[in-house]
């Protein structure tokens, strides 16, 4: 209803209790929003372990890359929803993601060590997965289709155009299925 009312384009987190069918959860199983999972870096589909960033993941679909594909997480939540929505709409990168991290980030350091990430010795930036990784990825090409349909037509995209537009030109073709589309 808020993306009616105000029109705005809500890109929400899919969740991260994959690879269960039926794993989303509320907000991202609403129609009204872009429901974003997790795709794999096209590195780690088809490399050995000792050629990652990270140093741990590798090799995870050596078959994808040649297929034109590319790879769902498998912590990524799935649909279909309970009224039968095909959700996540998009995937984006969400594995390995290197992010900022504030000072006071002891959890997030933490958990980086634990996985050997290289980056642990930097104070600045950490190794995160999860598809709160991915969302911000969709949410600024969410940003830039508005920014072009707005400057083609001289007036906003209805959020639902915007929502039509990233989906249907994402990629279609995942690994594990022709039901997300991948921003990359």
């Amino acid at each position: 209803e808020l993306a009616t009312r105000y029109n705005v384009v809500f890109t929400i987190s899919a969740g991260n209790s994959g690879p269960v069918l039926q794993s989303l959860g509320s907000p991202s199983v609403a129609s009204q929003v872009i429901s974003v999972g997790a795709a794999i870096t096209d590195w780690d589909l088809n490399h050995p372990v000792e050629q990652t960033a990270h140093g741990e993941f590798g090799n995870i679909r050596p078959e994808a890359p040649a297929a034109g594909a590319t790879g769902i997480a498998s912590f990524s939540s799935r649909g279909p929803t309970g009224d039968r929505l095909i959700k996540p709409e998009l995937t984006a990168p969400g594995v390995y993601y290197i992010a900022a991290e504030s000072a006071e980030g002891a959890e997030i350091r933490a958990a980086d060590i634990t996985h050997r990430h290289n980056f642990s010795a930097d104070p600045f930036y950490a190794v995160l997965s999860g598809t709160a990784m991915s969302a911000p990825a969709a949410a600024g090409a969410s940003a830039l289709v508005w920014d072009g349909y707005e400057a083609l037509t001289g007036q906003d995209p209805a959020y639902y155009r915007v929502k039509a537009a990233l989906a249907n030109t994402a990629g279609t073709h995942a690994f594990e299925g022709p039901v997300v589309g991948l921003i990359s």
